[in-house]
């Protein structure tokens, strides 16, 4: 039952998941990765509180596991609660290191709640998920650092979406 919730919720027909998955869980409460699947689709429709439930729910039976920690951090990011997102994305990270996608989701928590230092420190974490920049711009030389770049040349490239370029390309009188 949980496999072909997962199936539906993945096509984006919730209303068919959503109850799947909630058998799911109910038939076998103990299951973490049962309540996390649920906490995805109750997310996906805006059901927020009910997702963070059972992201909770998950996390009492399994409290390493690292992509529902990731999973909560975004239902509470999207609640505005970026201390709350932030803590679960560390948490994340703690239980898996290399965890790309919590470290990003960690820079853009980080930079909602006003935080640019670390926010941005941990923002290069893109560069190592896929649809979002790995392997994408492999340049010779080495990345600017941010140093003043005097006699030196700055290879400026696109990287996002073209409002991101219209915003940033006034910045490059100053470089």
């Amino acid at each position: 039952v949980d496999d072909l919730g997962v199936i539906l919720y993945h096509r984006a027909q919730l209303d068919a998941a959503l109850p799947l998955l909630a058998q799911a869980a109910q038939a076998v409460p103990e299951e973490p990765e049962f309540h996390n699947n649920l906490g995805l689709a109750l997310a996906a429709a805006d059901r927020t509180e009910e997702a963070i439930a059972a992201y909770r729910r998950s996390l009492a039976l399994k409290p390493d596991h690292a992509t529902a920690w990731n999973n909560l951090g975004l239902a509470l990011q999207a609640q505005n609660d970026f201390a709350g997102a932030i803590a679960a994305f560390r948490k994340a990270i703690a239980i898996s290191p290399e965890f790309a996608r919590a470290h990003w989701n960690l820079s853009l928590a980080l930079l909602d709640d006003g935080q640019f230092i670390e926010g941005f420190r941990e923002y290069d974490w893109r560069l190592a998920i896929d649809e979002l920049g790995k392997d994408k711009h492999a340049f010779a030389g080495p990345a600017w650092d941010g140093t003043a770049p005097r006699g030196r040349t700055l290879l400026v490239y696109t990287e996002q979406g073209l409002g991101d370029e219209i915003m940033f390309a006034s910045c490059y009188p100053e470089l």
